[in-house]
């Protein structure tokens, strides 16, 4: 496990390997750092990238369930969505 992890440091953007280990040293819950790691990596279960993974298959599905204005994905629901 350790060589591979290694060689994923090793071939990553030092700037990203700064930000991630940041988010895991800081003092919050482990839940909450998980969250705003899947939050950094567009990996959150919005509807937009459950569409993309064939998991919800209308578009019409896409548009954010609290606004119905925006299709929803991360940078919507965190900074735009009213």
């Amino acid at each position: 496990v350790r060589d591979p992890y290694l060689f994923l440091i090793e071939n990553t953007n030092p700037v990203y390997v700064l930000f991630y280990r940041s988010i895991w040293m800081l003092a919050i819950p482990h839940n909450v750092a998980i969250f705003e790691w899947k939050l950094s990596k567009d990996k959150l279960p919005t509807r937009k990238n459950l569409q993309c993974r064939n998991i919800l298959l209308e578009e019409q599905h896409q548009l954010c369930p609290f606004c119905s204005g925006k299709e929803e994905d991360s940078s919507h629901l965190i900074f735009t969505c009213s």
